[in-house]
């Protein structure tokens, strides 16, 4: 029963830390599943935000394209005019007032953080070694201690 103990305990605790640290840490894990998370609901947002610039914009057209009073006022500001009509035009003037379009903001995906696999499985069997030391330092203890009664 004992060598059956010596042998299952490590490789259950070997196959134990790897499941942890995969199941947490790793590629697919509960850490890099949340980050991922979070990453898809900040695109999201910036999805939407542009989406709504997208609509500001198109309202912009439209009202270029059709409403001569906006046409009007927007070929003023170039420097068009009308028939029998005077301009002045004002040197380092900028007469885009009211006009502010971007757009959007730059959004960053950052990398997911994990642990690979092989590195799951180097602490996994390291944490075995381990096992494996200490059940051979307690045998030698125990037998020593029997040799002294």
């Amino acid at each position: 029963m004992k060598t059956y103990f010596r042998i299952i305990l490590p490789i259950f605790i070997t196959v134990f830390v790897y499941a942890a640290l995969s199941g947490l840490f790793g590629p697919k894990g509960v850490y890099s599943t949340r980050f991922m998370e979070t990453q898809r609901d900040a695109l999201i947002q910036n999805v939407n935000a542009l989406n709504s610039k997208g609509y500001e914009l198109d309202c912009h057209i439209k009202n270029l394209t059709y409403d001569p009073e906006t046409i009007a006022l927007y070929a003023n500001e170039l420097g068009y005019i009308y028939e029998n009509e005077g301009i002045i035009k004002l040197v380092d003037f900028n007469s885009g007032f009211g006009r502010s379009f971007k757009p959007g903001n730059l959004f960053k995906i950052a990398e997911p953080h994990f642990l690979s696999d092989y590195i799951c499985k180097t602490m996994a069997i390291s944490f075995g070694i381990l096992v494996v030391l200490l059940e051979m330092l307690m045998t030698k203890r125990y037998a020593d201690s029997k040799k002294r009664r």
